[in-house]
């Protein structure tokens, strides 16, 4: 009996972290000609304005953001 126990408690502690949504974001960032840009800032904002994630480009103009949240609009700047 001890064992389904305990199979319940670590089953109850994980069942939270499964809930807490992750989201990801990624895309391209561009020149007015096509270029990729290198290094360009990206950040994903809430509605209040306030920046939840920051993150850079890489040489290809490419970037991933994760960020904790639901599913709601998320402007980028």
């Amino acid at each position: 009996m001890s064992i389904i126990r305990l199979l319940v408690f670590i089953c109850l502690l994980c069942f939270p972290t499964l809930l807490f949504a992750q989201n990801t974001l990624s895309g391209v960032v561009k020149d007015s000609v096509g270029r990729p840009v290198n290094g360009a800032s990206v950040t994903i904002i809430d509605k209040d304005g306030a920046g939840i994630t920051f993150e850079r480009t890489d040489q290809k103009g490419v970037f991933n953001c994760t960020y904790s949240g639901g599913n709601e609009h998320r402007p980028l700047r």
